[in-house]
């Protein structure tokens, strides 16, 4: 009923849909028949065969209003396993599986890696877009710092290029296979220009890494504003740590990436309106 509860007025609009042609006999009872009856015009074939059984709790041979509203949960949101391989922990543990790829993630990994996956699209974006409106000074800057990395000269980088060069030039943090794999958008195994100039705008624009987990920031982050008015080096933390208070600072003072960048504006307002004025001579005729 919490669900229900929550439910927006078009997915409370859905389920009553969904349950009315469920309900052949309209008397708040769902029987086997009629819930099998419904899975095969809906062509739910990847509905279990079981169910039906492990939804009625009480084992009375129906489904009542709560355990309908389950139902409903469990196919729009995926649960029942449409188009996807899933396993529970106790056969992936025990490689209880037949399946043609072997590559798996927890449902949190996997909800993570997507989101990653989005954002460092968005930074690739970005970088394109300042390319793109770049002079042509920082677009030879660019073309450079593409040109170290590939050594080959075949305008594609390697992990094994990657690696060197980041090493070499001190960027540890970054210089990892699972860095690369993150700026590798599409998946080809290399990293192409517009990929590069992501790193390239990643470092050039000081892009943080968390200061209580330690991965990379690629979106929001809270900053010390105590450390970054010293200039003593900033100390970051992404939106995650900083909710659960996961890290340990000297300072309390901390401000996202947005509220950090206003204040500096308004304090630069602040400075400017104190300035004295310059009164220009003026010669009356």
């Amino acid at each position: 009923m919490a669900y229900y509860a929550k439910m927006s007025e078009d997915q409370q609009q859905s389920f009553k849909r969904f349950n009315r042609l469920m309900d052949g006999k309209g008397d708040g009872k769902v029987s086997f028949q009629e819930y099998l009856d419904y899975i095969s015009s809906q062509g739910y074939d990847h509905v279990p065969s079981n169910l039906f059984e492990l939804l009625d709790e009480n084992n009375r041979g129906y489904l009542d209003f709560e355990e309908c509203v389950t139902l409903f949960y469990l196919i729009t949101c995926n649960r029942v396993g449409k188009g996807t391989f899933s396993l529970c922990s106790s056969c992936y543990g025990n490689t209880n599986f037949d399946h043609e790829h072997y590559t798996f993630l927890d449902n949190y990994d996997l909800l993570h890696s997507k989101a990653w996956e989005a954002m460092m699209k968005d930074l690739v974006k970005t970088a394109k877009l300042y390319y793109d409106k770049s002079s042509l000074d920082i677009k030879t800057a660019a073309e450079d710092f593409f040109s170290s990395l590939d050594n080959n000269n075949d305008r594609k980088v390697s992990l094994h290029e990657f690696l060197g060069f980041m090493w070499d030039k001190g960027h540890v943090k970054m210089g990892t296979s699972q860095f690369f794999k993150e700026l590798d958008n599409n998946n080809n195994g290399t990293l192409d220009f517009m990929e590069v100039m992501a790193l390239f705008y990643i470092i050039k624009s000081g892009r943080p890494f968390c200061g209580g987990c330690g991965e990379f920031i690629p979106d929001m982050y809270f900053t010390c504003s105590v450390c970054f008015d010293n200039g003593n080096g900033l100390f970051c933390v992404c939106s995650n740590c900083f909710q659960r208070n996961h890290f340990s600072h000297h300072h309390s003072q901390f401000l996202d990436n947005y509220a950090l960048l206003e204040a500096k504006r308004m304090q630069g307002v602040a400075t400017c309106s104190n300035q004295p004025k310059v009164t220009e001579a003026r010669i009356n005729s």
